[in-house]
């Protein structure tokens, strides 16, 4: 079996001075995961979606941040995990550190949120929200 840098050598032009580049794309698909289009309403930057389990709109900042489901935004292109999620499973932390972490998380959350397009929310089932600390 060749490997990629034998092939990539083998596709180079002869006596050329030129290195040979090779290009990735990366493909992100979300297969798992229901991607939620944010709502801006009102002066106050309320932003809210629509939640199938729950059968109504709710508030990304008080419902979705803190929902087992929850599985971060999308950025542009990129998809931003949620920071909550992470410290809380971390088992390393003291509980200083921990409320410390935590307080960070939410602010990164929250500056996602007010810089994303939707949210990507992990219940194929629909059960609606489920609370992220006993995840």
């Amino acid at each position: 079996m060749i490997s990629s840098d034998e092939m990539a050598q083998k596709k180079s032009v002869k006596g050329s001075d030129q290195p040979t580049h090779r290009y990735y794309i990366t493909i992100h698909l979300n297969l798992y995961m229901k991607t939620l289009p944010l709502n801006r309403t009102g002066p106050n930057d309320m932003v809210k979606v629509m939640c199938d389990g729950e059968k109504k709109e709710v508030s990304v900042y008080s419902k979705c941040a803190f929902c087992a489901y929850c599985e971060g935004v999308i950025v542009g292109r990129r998809d931003m995990p949620n920071p909550l999620k992470k410290v809380i499973t971390d088992t390393g932390l003291s509980d200083d550190e921990r409320v410390d972490k935590l307080q960070e998380a939410q602010l990164t959350f929250n500056l996602f949120v007010k810089d994303g397009n939707a949210l990507l929310c992990g219940d194929d089932q629909d059960k609606g929200f489920q609370l992220l600390h006993s995840y």
